[in-house]
């Protein structure tokens, strides 16, 4: 579980400022939900991001998990009903 948010955060952080990881519609939402959260405001810039990032990560993680455990259990779930 800890090697997911170590490789979301180290690609964030190790591309340029310009790339679409950092630039994109995600990035910008991720970034405006970080104004909702009062301490974020006051760390410098790396700091910031790699927070932010950890944060997306952990929620889109547990979301993934969440649709896979609905998709499996809608799987597990199906009957073949046997016409005699």
């Amino acid at each position: 579980m800890c090697g997911v948010p170590m490789c979301g955060l180290a690609s964030v952080l190790a591309v340029e400022r310009d790339h679409w990881i950092r630039q994109g519609a995600l990035a910008h939402f991720v970034w405006n939900v970080g104004h909702w959260f009062p301490f974020v405001e006051s760390l410098p810039l790396l700091p910031r991001v790699g927070l932010l990032t950890l944060w997306a990560v952990f929620v889109g993680f547990f979301l993934l998990t969440m649709l896979q455990r609905i998709l499996l259990r809608l799987l597990f779930s199906y009957q073949v009903r046997v016409v005699a």
